[in-house]
């Protein structure tokens, strides 16, 4: 969303421009203004219409715009006799809408629009240079956005578009230039974000029905890297769930679900790392805890990927990785119940596991009993038409085991310690 800046060129001395029109019905208007070069535009069609403007300091301006009925705005903007002030624009049509804006600070831009039945837009800005857009159309919609900026840098930008019923989004930014995108359509949709310290994105997509989104995002600040942390949640199925923290630098983090009832979870420190999830169908559920090393300045650090696809009752994955330069991968799809099981410490370990249907579980361990294991790779591949079990623990360093499992109830297990040792374990 592009940064807006308010400039007012007519206005050169010190005066109250406002302008007020009401139409039929029992409309209400206040405005009060001090300072310097304030605007204040209302206009109100429609019974019980009510708008409330309050503008200090200098060069704040105020657009609302109701028609309907039972609509209500409230501006509340304070601006900095020095820099340039705050823009507020409110349109609202259709029945019993509310917003409410509370700016103070300087060239903060906030622009609330709702269309049709019963929606409710807050938003809150202080310090400089935030912009908010919160867009509206259905039936008991809410929006909450709350931003703290930088005197210095830049500030915040949030965009909220809701459709639809008994959709929330509410957005909280406190730092400088982080960006929030949140677009709902559906019924009964939710949206939570927070981001903190500088340089987050995070992009938030729900239709249908139920879904709920949780990100958090914590900056933190490294000599070479900024606090950039990047969140993507896309949920188009119903009563799914996706819960996302990330804390450190330059984290990646993808979602994408579509089906019922399914739930992602990813945590990410440290900097540098990358999360992927894929899931579609019934009852998935993923969970990814990566660590990176903030004393070691490689990119990337812990890589995960996760696809379980449609036609399952119940698929589970559960990476966990401590360290850096650690790959992961699960990739899950049939009917029934498949696990699989990623854990690894240390550094430059590879991982993966391959499941099919039938019972699957499959674990990898790489590390073991307090012990890391270094540049270590292990492998399970198990497909269908057979109870499959396998485990692989390894510690130490460079370590390769492969386990390839096809029909029957068979069952495999690996241990390897010390250095540089192959096993090989293929069953049909």
């Amino acid at each position: 969303m592009k940064k807006q800046f308010l400039a007012v060129a007519s206005v050169i001395s010190v005066g109250v421009f406002v302008t007020s029109m009401a139409f039929a019905g029992g409309n209400t208007s206040t405005t009060t203004q001090s300072g310097t070069g304030q605007m204040s535009t209302i206009t109100q069609a429609g019974d019980f219409n009510d708008a409330t403007v309050d503008q200090s300091d200098a060069y704040n301006n105020s657009n609302i715009d109701q028609d309907g009925a039972s609509n209500f705005a409230d501006v509340d903007q304070m601006g900095d006799i020095f820099d340039p002030g705050n823009d507020s624009n409110i349109t609202q049509s259709g029945e019993g809408h509310e917003a409410t804006v509370g700016q103070d600070g300087y060239n903060n831009v906030s622009d609330v629009s709702q269309m049709d039945d019963g929606n409710l837009a807050s938003v809150s800005q202080t310090d400089g240079y935030n912009a908010s857009d919160v867009d509206q159309d259905g039936f008991a919609n809410s929006a909450s956005v709350a931003q703290g900026g930088d005197t210095v840098d830049p500030g915040n930008d949030s965009f909220v578009n809701q459709l639809g019923v008994v959709n929330t989004a509410n957005v909280v930014q406190d730092g400088y230039n982080n960006d929030s995108v949140v677009n709902q359509d559906g019924e009964l949709n939710e949206a939570n974000v927070t981001q903190e310290d500088g340089e987050s994105f995070s992009d938030v997509y729900q239709t249908n029905v139920g879904n709920l989104a949780n990100v958090h995002q914590s900056g933190e600040l490294f000599d070479t890297l900024p606090p950039s942390n990047r969140s993507y949640i896309s949920q188009t199925g119903e009563s799914s769930e996706a819960n996302v923290t990330q804390n450190g630098a330059e984290n990646q983090s993808f979602v994408d679900q579509s089906g019922l009832a399914q739930l992602a979870n990813v945590t990410q420190l440290d900097k540098a790392n990358w999360a992927d999830i894929d899931q579609e169908g019934e009852v998935n559920e993923a969970n990814v805890n990566q660590s990176g090393d903030p004393d070691e300045l490689s990119i990337p650090s812990n890589l995960a990927f996760v696809n379980q696809t449609g036609g399952a009752v119940l698929n589970l994955a559960n990476i966990n990785q401590v360290g850096q330069l650690n790959e992961a991968t699960i990739d899950q799809n049939g009917k029934e119940v498949n696990d699989g099981f990623i854990t690894q410490w240390g550094q430059s370990n590879l991982a993966f596991v391959d499941q099919n249907s039938d019972e699957n579980i499959g674990e990898i361990n790489q590390g073991h009993e307090g012990m890391d294991c270094m540049s270590c790779d292990a492998t399970i591949e198990q497909n269908d038409d057979g109870g499959h079990d396998a485990l692989i623990n390894q510690e130490g360093d460079g370590h390769l085991a492969m386990t390839t499992q096809n029909g029957g109830g068979n069952i495999s297990a690996v241990s390897q310690s010390g250095s540089g040792n192959v096993s090989m374990v293929t069953q049909n």
